[in-house]
């Protein structure tokens, strides 16, 4: 089998071991700079370039597969012929062992098992830590995940046990080595669907989910169907993300159990003493049509000339996809709209306390974005669309802002009327940080977590 792949980022770094017997005849990306270069001996094509290729597969490795497939189907690639990295237990691949690396070993004995999808800095991984933190009080742990990340040395630090087991990619709970010693499993986001499809129903199974629906469309229903509910026990972290869920997944019981995060600035001064001179807003995360900075950068294009020059507006986040240099090619000329590239914690918590005076959520779709929780928590007001997760916790103009989802003129109205009135914002800010307190701090959520979990296992 002749096959393409799709994407050279991150996604290609996870998935590439699997593809070392494979006839792959190119790697394509919509970076212009990689063309015509190789990369782990692979030529770099433009996805221009598929129409003069003879091959029997593409497999998109990305998370933007929603809008590489639209792409590829323009180029008129047949939908047939094209898969994801959740295909790759299909067709030419099997189960194929891979190296298991273990840190902080312990002994044999019953344990819960916290599956990651990857230990990186991303929202969803990022909290479900904070959950294995709070649950090493009670019973010990194991966190084992398809991926190394930074997340690793911070659990790693606690003295928890960590196995990277890249072969839960493709195997179920049954085909693992980790049934005979679990309590429980707690499985966090959508990806584990392949991995529950075979287990022992004795033991129960928490599943975490904070996706949006989009997320599910490459999986279809029948993938789910394929999962024993006997024992599964489904919460969300917002009513979005759990009715994503309940229409590829129908008969499971769904919760609630919203995150919550660390408090970074308990003890010292927060952010409400910022000159505001200009107003600073931000839009944080990955740049990805989902998360709207279209819809943002509209509205700054729509601001009056005299706002405009009193603010200054940032994009946060990975800038090197064809999204983001379509971004940028609206608001060429626009001066004070800076697009900053990737961040760190500590850049990110820098620029909410002493930079960031709005936070702009816009999403077309999120469940529960960290970094509005993360705004908050510094003092830092949040606009965010009623798409969001977080819309259902914020009294409009009260400790934040709601605006439609996808209206720019309504997003518009309320960045012009923060900047010609920027005096609110101490006041709003202070309310936001009793959002945080009240709904997603760490305390709050260990009561949830206890909560939970106390139904399926004893001595909580």
């Amino acid at each position: 089998m002749n096959i393409l792949l799709f994407g050279t980022g991150d996604y290609y770094q996870r998935y590439k071991a699997w593809f070392s017997s494979a006839s792959v005849l190119a790697l394509l990306d919509n970076d212009a700079s990689k063309w015509g270069t190789r990369i782990d001996g692979h030529i770099v094509l433009s996805p221009q370039e598929v129409i003069k290729l003879s091959y029997d597969r593409i497999f998109i490795l990305s998370a933007y597969y929603d809008e590489m497939e639209e792409q590829l189907l323009s180029l008129g690639v047949p939908m047939e012929k094209i898969s994801t990295q959740f295909d790759l237990r299909i067709g030419m691949h099997g189960i194929i062992e891979r190296p298991i690396i273990r840190y902080n070993s312990k002994e044999k004995g019953k344990k819960v098992y916290f599956f990651f999808f990857d230990l990186h800095r991303n929202g969803a991984s990022v909290v479900f830590s904070y959950a294995v933190m709070l649950m090493q009080k009670y019973y010990p742990v194991c966190v084992v995940a398809l991926e190394d990340g930074p997340l690793r040395e911070y659990i790693t630090d606690m003295g928890i046990e960590v196995i990277i087991d890249p072969n839960v990619q493709l195997e179920t709970l049954s085909q693992s080595p980790y049934e005979k010693n679990a309590l429980l499993f707690f499985c966090n986001t959508f990806n584990f669907f392949h991995l529950l499809q075979k287990r022992n129903t004795k033991i129960p199974v928490v599943w975490w989910l904070h996706d949006p629906e989009f997320y599910y469309h490459s999986i279809g229903k029948a993938a789910f169907d394929l999962i024993p509910r006997e024992n599964l026990y489904s919460y969300a972290v917002s009513p979005a993300a759990a009715d994503a869920f309940k229409k590829y997944c129908d008969g499971v019981f769904v919760g609630d159990l919203p995150y919550g995060i660390p408090d970074e600035v308990r003890g010292r001064s927060l952010a409400n003493n910022k000159e505001m001179n200009p107003v600073v807003f931000a839009l944080v995360g990955h740049i990805q049509h989902h998360k709207a900075q279209d819809v943002y950068l509209q509205a700054v294009k729509l601001l009056s000339e005299c706002a405009k020059k009193n603010s200054l507006f940032l994009v946060v986040g990975n800038d090197n996809t064809l999204f983001a240099k379509n971004l940028k090619e609206m608001v060429k000329g626009i001066d004070n709209v800076v697009f900053t590239g990737e961040v760190s914690l500590q850049q990110l918590s820098d620029l909410y306390a002493k930079t960031i005076d709005v936070l702009v959520c816009p999403s077309r779709t999120d469940s529960l974005p960290t970094v509005a929780a993360e705004a908050m928590m510094h003092n830092v007001p949040c606009i965010v669309s009623d798409k969001t997760g977080t819309a259902s916790h914020i009294h409009n103009s009260v400790d934040g802002w709601v605006v439609p989802c996808e209206d720019v003129e309504a997003l518009c109205r309320n960045m012009e009327e923060i900047i010609m009135h920027p005096e609110q914002l101490k006041k709003v800010g202070e309310k936001a940080r009793k959002v945080y307190e009240r709904d997603f701090s760490i305390e709050v959520f260990e009561k949830r977590l206890k909560q939970v979990l106390s139904k399926y296992l004893p001595n909580i």
